[in-house]
């Protein structure tokens, strides 16, 4: 139980720091490829 709670905020800081490098690389990628999608679409 103790190998768990000392493992969890450790898996969450992982977890969220990936989640804002994802956020930071794919965010104005992806927001630029909607542009371009929906321009090319319209």
């Amino acid at each position: 139980m103790q190998e768990q709670e000392t493992g969890l905020p450790h898996r969450a800081l992982f977890i969220g720091l990936i989640l804002v490098v994802f956020l930071a690389i794919a965010g104005p990628y992806g927001h630029y490829q909607m542009k371009t999608t929906l321009f090319y679409t319209n």
